[in-house]
Parts: C-alpha cells; structure tokens; sequence
C-alpha cells in the first residue's frame, strides 16, 4: 500500500525509500483531513511456501532462478515475416558465486539478443536477455535455449510459436477489465489499445456495449487501421446503484483472429460519510492472482481480513470504518500455491 487517505485521491509516494517487491506500503504520506503522519519503510513481502504457484524455474544445485513460466516461452501466434521477443532473466539465487559459461538454440525460428556468455553472477546478482521468435512459415514451431554451467549443469528453457499466415488480424490489450469497487455517483476509466498485427488492413466498423454503468469513448467506427497500425478507446463505468454489474464491449470487424469481445465487471457501493482508501504497489512477484487486505484496531495487530481483491488491482475501499477510530492496516500478495507474509503496515485515522 503506498498510500491512505481519507475521501480523497492519494498523493504519490514521497521520499527515496526502496521499492517493496510484492505489496508495498515502502513509503507515502498519510493524510486525514488535514492531518499528516508519516510512515517508514518496514519489511518487504517475500513470497513463503504455502498458497499460490511461482512462475520460476530454478536449479537447487547452483541456486540459479530464471524467472519464466514452468511451461517455456509460448510466443502465440505470430504472422510469418513478424518478430516477437519475451524477456528472461536470470539471477543467482545461491550463496556463492556462480559462472554460466555458454548456451545452444534450437529450432530454426527462435534466437537470442543480448546473453553475453560467459558470466559469473554473485549471490543475488541477475542478467536479463531476450528470446525472440520470428517464423519464416506457417504452423508450429519448438525449440529450446540451453545454458550451461562448467561440468554438467544445464538448465533448459523450452520454447513454442505458431507461424500465422493470417491476413487480417487483430490483437487486444486485454480481454476482460475489473473495475473493483467504484462510488455510485463517481465512475472510473480505464484504456484499451486495438493493434493490427496483419499484413492485410483491417476495418472496425462497429462496437456494441452491454451492462449497466458501462460506456465506451474515443472510438467512432469505421476505423480503419493499416499493418501494425493500432487505436484505442476507453471503458467507463459510472455505477448507478450498488451492486456487482457485467457487461461487455463487442467489436465488428473483418478480422479473422479474434473472440471480439471484453467482458468488464465492477461493483458500485454507497459512499458512507467516512471511509479509508488504500492504494499499494502491485506485486512484482510472478503469478499474483489476489491481495488480502487485514485490518486492526492495535499497531503490530492482531489483524483480521477484511477483503479479497483481483490481482490485477491496486486499490480498495474500506467503508465499514466508524468516526473516531483508528485503524491499521496491512496486505498479503496470493498466488495459485503461495503467499506472502504481512506488508508494513499504514495507519488511518477517522474523524
């Protein structure tokens, strides 16, 4: 959480504390109606065996972690003639030093950028290099980069693309929005960019909104959009009663690529005269699929939960608050089999 304030929006963070990897409260003020405090760095979350699934594959023998799917790269589909690249990094997760001292590709359409080989890497230092794929044909590719270690260590990263020879084709930087909790009344907006990925040009000349609350703007069919063209429009959901709402934008076009659809949820709440709004630092963990947000009347705890949020979220509302009480306030980042301990813990005072 980088910030509480009371009714309204929060400042950024202030000050050079570090940044808290998963759920941060790493530094900001806190500001309740006029009244300052401030809050220092505490301890960072660090995601503990228990719920959630790392996106990490990692060599006991050297302590080596390279942080990509346990399933490989899959670089989807990709017109023939065009280059996607995913990063990779890796970081010595041992005690001791570690050297890596070569690598081998194969399959025909994938390479590497930037793996300057060989490298000895201290305890907790990292390198980063790019996986790129590029078909020259249609179907499927497999491939495989290989790094080694002196002797017999090596550490595979699998690798899978499909060669698409597909015309008019179209990609969406998303295809479902989660507004959380917006105020009746209030509304909150959020981006999507639609991108030519064809060589052919593609016309969108139609969109279709359904749900209660939900309206798009900046995007006044026909548009046409030339190869590696791209527009994007905006969702907005003004809520008008309480409650969870679906809906869904429906685009027309002629590509031949797409479900051309985004679903959108949201829940409009009555705003009570006082509330706490905590926003945080989203995780930089792999895999967070959910915050748990705790609440307690006693610094240091003990704490009870109070919400489950979308891991795509940063913020949430606490309206079950009473006039003159202080609360506080920390967060756990939730994979699939993991979970973080507490975050630092901020403080909200109610008039």
């Amino acid at each position: 959480m980088r910030s509480l304030r009371h009714g309204v929006s929060p400042h950024p963070c202030a000050g050079s504390g570090p940044l808290i990897r998963g759920v941060g409260l790493a530094c900001g003020v806190l500001s309740v109606l006029g009244l300052a405090a401030w809050f220092p760095p505490a301890r960072a979350l660090a995601l503990q065996p228990g719920r959630g699934k790392t996106q990490a594959s990692s060599s006991r023998q050297s302590g080596f972690t390279f942080e990509y799917s346990r399933s490989g790269l899959n670089f989807g589909n990709v017109v023939v003639g065009g280059v996607v690249t995913q990063p990779v990094t890796i970081t010595n997760k041992g005690t001791s030093p570690s050297t890596l001292s070569a690598y081998q590709v194969s399959g025909n359409a994938f390479s590497v950028i930037g793996l300057a080989l060989p490298a000895t890497l201290g305890s907790g230092q990292s390198l980063s290099f790019t996986a790129r794929f590029a078909p020259s044909a249609a179907g499927t590719f497999i491939g495989r980069v290989i790094v080694e270690e002196p002797g017999s260590q090596k550490h595979t990263i699998l690798l899978q693309g499909t060669g698409d020879v597909s015309t008019f084709t179209l990609s969406l930087s998303t295809a479902s929005i989660d507004f959380g909790n917006v105020v009746v009344g209030g509304d909150a907006q959020l981006p999507v960019v639609v991108q030519n990925r064809g060589p052919g040009s593609v016309t969108i000349s139609g969109v279709s909104v359904t749900g209660t609350g939900y309206t798009i703007s900046n995007l006044n069919p026909p548009v046409t959009l030339n190869a590696d063209q791209s527009t994007s429009f905006t969702v907005m959901f003004a809520p008008t009663a309480t409650g969870v709402s679906e809906g869904r934008a429906t685009l027309t076009t002629n590509a031949d690529n797409l479900p051309e659809t985004i679903s959108f949820t949201g829940t409009g709440l009555i705003q009570n005269a006082h509330y706490v709004r905590l926003n945080w630092t989203k995780s930089t963990s792999p895999g967070v699929i959910e915050y748990d947000i705790y609440r307690g009347t006693v610094s240091g705890g003990p704490y009870s939960e109070i919400a489950t949020v979308s891991g795509i979220r940063t913020r949430y509302i606490d309206q079950s608050v009473s006039a003159g009480q202080t609360y506080y306030y920390v967060a756990i980042a939730v994979t699939r089999t993991q979970q973080s301990g507490y975050s630092n813990e901020a403080m909200a005072q109610v008039p």
